[in-house]
């Protein structure tokens, strides 16, 4: 189901644009932008300093972002959200300073992507900044000597030597913010994957490593190899580790929201040596049948591997878009099991949603 796989728009922009060959201001292009001052909404145009130097602003979803410049050269960039069809201030203002002399830009995509770009000669500096709530915008993704995503469950790396995405499962040890009180610190900002690994703390985190691309490996009910199976996962598999004991050939794990059980340490890979393993997930494809609208009208991902069993949640087109899903693993012959992301929701789909001759 590798090939079902979506990222967010941003991710899209920072880890694959590139290797498609889209430039970046084509993903960037607002729905519409404000050459001067005076094409702001009246209500924008009012909560700007007079002091200040108007520089570019554009509409893109919901919200219009503004950058202005103030005496001393900072750049600073407003931010107003469409409530009852008037715009109004979400942030005064972020200061970015010049990085080496260099003034930044701006751009987004949508409401909820802000981009903030330094660029002269070789350098370049992309953050993608998540708006999370309030006035909070959270770095998550780079696009500068590397292209890498930092998320909630470790960090993506576009590895362009392999032409592969690897993964680094684990927690940003520290959150990088648009910080409104006080200038952008770029001197904290990775521009490096090195530097990006830094900040993820694989401690609790684990991913199944087996080498062959059909083999997988058994998740059981107890620490025994005469346990009953649970699930069968692929390499590639990210894993929490509920408890591990280092004399033990076992550890407990959790796979997804739900799927708890034992696994073979030395199916294991662990700490950085995550990013080494290749991802094994087989490319089904999930089809229109046995149903003609089953994409549209959704698809059901069960608690077990039982149609009457509880719903976790809906498979449709928007929910597949919405974040990564994994195909990781099976459960006898009939089932497939499913993972929306390394701590998203996870289930059990039967087999015949998927069109033949793809697993």
């Amino acid at each position: 189901m590798d090939k079902l796989r979506k990222f967010s728009a941003l991710t899209c922009f920072v880890l694959l644009l590139v290797c498609l060959g889209v430039t970046p201001a084509s993903a960037w292009a607002p729905e519409m932008s404000f050459g001067t001052l005076d094409e702001l909404p009246q209500e924008v145009q009012s909560e700007l300093s007079p002091d200040w130097r108007y520089v570019y602003g554009m509409r893109c979803g919901q919200v219009v972002y503004v950058q202005m410049e103030t005496p001393d050269a900072l750049a600073v960039i407003c931010i107003f959200r469409n409530s009852d069809g008037l715009y109004r201030l979400e942030q005064h203002g972020y200061l970015l300073p010049r990085q080496d002399g260099v003034k930044c830009g701006i751009g987004a995509s949508g409401d909820k992507e802000l981009y903030v770009v330094y660029q002269s000669g070789l350098f370049t500096w992309l953050g993608a900044f998540s708006h999370i709530e309030g006035n909070v915008w959270r770095l998550s993704a780079v696009q500068s000597d590397d292209m890498f995503q930092i998320n909630d469950t470790g960090l993506s790396f576009y590895d362009e030597d392999k032409g592969d995405i690897r993964y680094l499962y684990g927690v940003p040890r520290i959150d990088l913010y648009l910080n409104p009180d006080e200038p952008l610190n770029m001197d904290v900002m990775p521009t490096t994957f090195k530097q990006a690994c830094e900040l993820i703390d694989t401690e609790g985190w684990a991913m199944i490593d087996i080498s062959a691309n059909d083999a997988q490996v058994s998740l059981r009910s107890e620490p025994s190899q005469q346990a009953a199976v649970l699930g069968q996962y692929y390499g590639g598999t990210p894993v929490r580790l509920l408890h591990e004991d280092g004399d033990s050939w076992w550890a407990c794990v959790r796979i997804g929201a739900t799927q708890e059980g034992y696994i073979l340490r030395d199916s294991l890979a662990f700490g950085r040596d995550m990013l080494d393993v290749k991802r094994r997930f087989p490319s089904r494809i999930m089809g229109n049948e046995p149903r003609p609208d089953a994409l549209e009208q959704g698809i059901p991902l069960y608690s077990l591997p039982d149609a009457s069993a509880s719903v976790v949640c809906i498979l449709d087109e928007e929910s597949i878009q919405g974040g990564e899903l994994m195909d990781a693993g099976t459960y006898q012959e009939d089932w497939y099991i499913v993972m929306l992301g390394p701590d998203g929701p996870s289930g059990f789909i039967e087999r015949k949603w998927f069109w033949g001759g793809n697993g």
